[in-house]
């Protein structure tokens, strides 16, 4: 126990004894504030982005909001900088603080330039972003004019002499079409339409003749040569069943109750200038009773018109139609065609006029009502057992109806008639003339 009491009374005295000025203060190390540097380099160089300062060992480190360069308190921002030299005095950021992208160099935008525009490329160099622009394919073309009709034949209308129809005092609007600004290649169908047609003129008695008259077609478009309109060929064949004359009459001629016709049909409209056009056909076909064919049953038929456009509503057409009939063999054929307005329509021809109006549109079939005329009959050869004969059958026809149009594939038709003048024509001579009658009939086509 002394010795254990000696050495602590010693330990004590000693520290007791020890001098203040002997003593040194230790501190404890920790991390320097972000943003700040033990050193300050001559020439800095600029990084995109910020993130923690390296330390640099033996330098005083700069208290926060102070310019190290110059030891002045900091009073503004850094402008662009120019190469890596520091222009101006500095703001440091909070301790403690990183950014990713330095608020100070953000891009600003020149003189006159609206912030938030997108410029195209090349406007604003080094400032509008090159990124991809919407591009318009064509041009945006201005309204239709009043009056234009949607459901007519797609395309301009032709150009032709006069501006607009001289009789009209006020000429409408859709006789200035607008000038297209692009053409656009059309397709054709190549089966361009199937058509079926029947008539039916009653009559049964001493001096009547009855008919029930079938017809079918198709055609079909092939281009030709380098002209916008196509070659239609056309094969058809109609059948006509007659009721007729009665026996036993002597001056009633000998007279099938069938007649055929097989065709082929070739038409074409050429447009050599927009003010001059044109409609040609030619036909070959074996009309007869098919009892007994001959050099006489096969037929040539054709037309050829020529066709001026006066004005945008008027067009002149001028022709001749070739029917070879006994009696009648060539037919000149032709008139004016006049639209007044899109629902108007008068083909003022002979031999065949027709005058029509659009009474209304339901959906995109169009309505019209018309009336027309019509040089009708045709010419066959019958076998009378000890020949074959050349027979006409000749009326004249004229009718009222509807029709429609759906501009897509189905057109048709529905009439009522009144056929005089009527006539069964062989050897040269007229054999018979039947009464006048009425007839209805029929169309549809796809």
């Amino acid at each position: 126990m002394r010795i254990a009491t000696f050495f602590g009374t010693l330990a004590a005295v000693g520290i007791l004894a020890v001098p203040p000025t002997m003593a040194q203060r230790v501190q404890i190390p920790s991390k320097l504030p972000l943003n700040t540097a033990t050193s300050v380099p001559s020439q800095p160089t600029w990084a995109p982005t910020y993130g923690p300062v390296a330390q640099y060992g033996g330098a005083t480190i700069p208290a926060p909001g102070t310019n190290p360069y110059s030891g002045a308190p900091a009073t503004g921002s850094y402008g662009a900088p120019s190469g890596n030299a520091v222009p101006g005095p500095t703001t440091f950021a909070p301790p403690g603080t990183n950014y990713n992208v330095n608020p100070s160099y953000a891009p600003q935008p020149p003189a006159g330039v609206v912030p938030g525009y997108n410029y195209q490329p090349g406007t604003v160099p080094q400032y509008a972003p090159n990124g991809p622009m919407a591009q318009f394919q064509g041009t945006i073309s201005p309204p239709p004019a009043p009056g234009w009709d949607p459901y007519a034949t797609p395309g301009a209308q032709n150009p032709a002499i006069m501006p607009y129809d001289p009789y009209m005092s006020n000429p409408p609007a859709w006789c200035y079409p607008q000038a297209p600004t692009n053409y656009v290649q059309t397709m054709q169908r190549f089966m361009d339409e199937v058509r079926l047609d029947y008539v039916w003129m009653p009559g049964n008695g001493e001096h009547e003749l009855g008919l029930h008259d079938a017809e079918l077609s198709a055609s079909f478009a092939i281009p030709f040569f380098s002209s916008p309109s196509p070659l239609l060929i056309t094969p058809g064949f109609a059948a006509n069943w007659w009721n007729g004359p009665s026996p036993p009459h002597p001056p009633n001629p000998e007279f099938p109750p069938r007649f055929y016709e097989a065709y082929l049909d070739t038409a074409w409209n050429p447009q050599p200038t927009p003010e001059f056009g044109g409609e040609l056909s030619f036909r070959i076909g074996v009309y007869s009773d098919f009892d007994r064919v001959t050099n006489e049953s096969i037929r040539y038929m054709g037309k050829g018109y020529g066709i001026v456009s006066l004005s945008p509503n008027m067009k002149v057409k001028a022709g001749i139609q070739y029917l070879d009939r006994q009696k009648i063999k060539l037919l000149p054929a032709g008139g004016l065609i006049w639209t007044p307005n899109s629902n108007t329509k008068f083909e003022i021809l002979f031999p065949d006029p027709k005058l029509a109006w659009r009474l209304r549109q339901v959906g995109n079939v169009d309505w019209w009502f018309y009336g027309r005329g019509e040089y009708g009959g045709d010419s066959w050869t019958i076998n009378t057992g000890t020949g074959v004969i050349e027979t006409d059958y000749n009326d004249m026809r004229v009718a009222v109806g509807m029709e429609f149009d759906d501009h897509s594939r189905w057109q048709g038709y529905w009439e009522v008639g009144y056929a005089f003048e009527r006539e069964i024509y062989q050897m040269g001579m007229t054999t018979m003339r039947p009464t006048s009658t009425v007839f209805v009939g029929a169309g549809l086509a796809y």
